[in-house]
């Protein structure tokens, strides 16, 4: 389990994101990586389109090899908007 608290409780900008991913990736080369946003507050656009968006070009069914828990509403609508666009993105015809 990934433990976002771990880079603050305030996640913001697009370094935080790259360095964020890397992370999870390296989790789902085990399985499922379950990404635990307990205590945290805030997460950017930016941040999440970084961390969770644009994994969709790096793995294979990112939406069954991601968890997310502990989400509260604002964080929740954030992933969802950032993946279904990436996901549109990654099959739309050029």
């Amino acid at each position: 389990m990934l433990q976002m608290k771990q880079w603050g409780t305030v996640l913001t900008g697009r370094k935080l994101g790259k360095n964020v991913r890397a992370s999870i990736l390296n989790q789902i080369d085990s399985g499922i990586a379950v990404v635990d946003f307990k205590e945290v507050r805030v997460a950017s656009h930016s941040f999440c389109d970084e961390a969770f968006g644009k994994i969709v070009f790096e793995i294979e069914k990112p939406t069954e090899k991601l968890r997310f828990i502990n989400t509260d509403e604002n964080i929740k609508t954030t992933i969802k908007y950032v993946l279904s666009e990436r996901l549109k993105e990654k099959f739309s015809p050029a």
